[in-house]
């Protein structure tokens, strides 16, 4: 998926709060495996992945693009989250 691409359905989340189960669906993947590899322990990371998406459906409607990838902004929640 191109930035453009995502970035329609950043901009659909952004107007529909059920719309962001398609950027869900494509970061959870990408977000759990990231933090199961930090942590090495299925529960926690199951745990602490809700808690990051919770971030970011909340910090969602801040979000503005600035020719980065959508990817860029959630790894740094995530990150931010595992300090």
């Amino acid at each position: 998926m191109n930035i453009e691409e995502e970035l329609k359905l950043v901009r659909k989340a952004q107007r529909n709060v059920e719309s962001f189960e398609e950027l869900y669906d494509l970061y959870f993947p990408k977000v759990y495996g990231f933090i199961m590899t930090k942590i090495r322990n299925q529960e926690l990371a199951e745990d602490l992945t809700s808690e990051v998406f919770i971030k970011i459906l909340e910090a969602l409607p801040k979000f503005q693009a600035r020719g980065l990838p959508f990817g860029a902004w959630v790894f740094r929640i995530v990150r931010n989250h595992l300090k």
